[in-house]
């Protein structure tokens, strides 16, 4: 059934590959996605949901995500084109740099460029394995040659190195230290996807988006002297991202404490009334804004839905 898989999965990279596709990686997902919703069922008894995010691009947003039905993500793939490196230490390309940076804050994911998957959690590298081999996927090779390369790869270890992310569980906040480490994660995740949104914005030539309407109140009401605080007039985007994403955190874990239930974009309608400025606050961050992400990102860092989170008092 494996070989059989991948057997296929080769043949149709070879067959769009040919037809020269403007996009090659968004045109070789739905590929890929394939075939881990083969793959998978052979891992986990669990029936997982491969949810194809390249097909709503947006800045921050992995290509693939694997989640439970009813439960939000627990693990995701970012997708490279076959002409990049399978390495991540040898990219060249500066957004691809940054991305790798990005989802070294989310709990378990992978990076692929289709001939080779290497697996993470958090920064920590846990597996490293050709899916097919390099040739297999070239245009020019023969049905008949990129059949025996794949047969005579390692099959067992491709399973193996799919594990983590079929078995992937929410990261535990078991006490303060845990989750602490959780909410500063997913800050730092959200903090990145803002930046990169407020960068894309620029280039675009925009001025009216609802993150960079944002932006202003931050800039003319929180932070109307920010020099005075010793911030750098001159680059407000950083601190205005890291503001945004520690407010979002935070207001979030308000909301988890006081519901004792995971949190959604309309978590700030549930902000204790002593906090009407947080509630305000999270209402426009969580409701006015989309900067393409996935929904919650601080869902999968276990801000929102670790059920031992509102035992927990830092």
């Amino acid at each position: 059934m494996v070989v059989e898989s991948l057997i296929e999965y080769a043949l149709r990279i070879r067959e769009l590959r040919r037809a020269g596709p403007s996009n090659l990686e968004q045109a070789l997902a739905p590929a890929f996605q394939r075939l881990l919703e083969s793959l998978l069922p052979q891992i986990s008894a669990n029936e997982l949901v491969v949810v194809p995010e390249f097909a709503t691009p947006g800045v921050g947003r992995p290509d693939i995500a694997l989640k439970r039905a009813g439960q939000p993500a627990r693990a995701f793939v970012e997708l490279k084109a076959p002409t990049k490196p399978g390495n991540p230490a040898r990219y060249r390309d500066p957004h691809d740099k940054r991305q790798f940076v990005r989802f070294q804050s989310l709990p378990v994911w992978a990076i692929s460029n289709f001939s080779s998957l290497r697996v993470f959690q958090r920064d920590d590298p846990i597996a490293s394995i050709e899916i097919v081999p390099e040739a297999a996927l070239d245009p020019e090779t023969t049905d008949a040659k990129a059949e025996r390369l794949i047969r005579n790869g390692d099959l067992a270890g491709l399973i193996r190195a799919l594990t983590p992310l079929a078995l992937a569980d929410p990261p535990p906040a078991d006490n303060a230290k845990e989750l602490a480490a959780n909410l500063a994660h997913a800050a730092r995740l959200v903090r990145s996807i803002v930046e990169d949104r407020l960068v894309k914005l620029t280039e675009a030539g925009e001025t009216n988006a609802p993150l960079q309407d944002v932006r202003h109140t931050f800039r003319e009401v929180l932070y109307a002297h920010p020099q005075a605080a010793g911030y750098n007039v001159r680059r407000f985007d950083p601190l205005f991202a890291a503001a945004f994403a520690q407010t979002l955190a935070f207001g979030l874990l308000l909301v988890r404490e006081a519901t004792d239930r995971a949190a959604d974009r309309e978590a700030w309608q549930n902000m204790p009334p002593e906090h009407a400025l947080m509630r305000t606050t999270l209402r426009v961050l969580s409701c006015s804004v989309s900067i393409g992400c996935s929904r919650g990102e601080t869902e999968v860092c276990g801000v929102c839905e670790a059920p031992q989170a509102q035992e927990t008092h830092p």
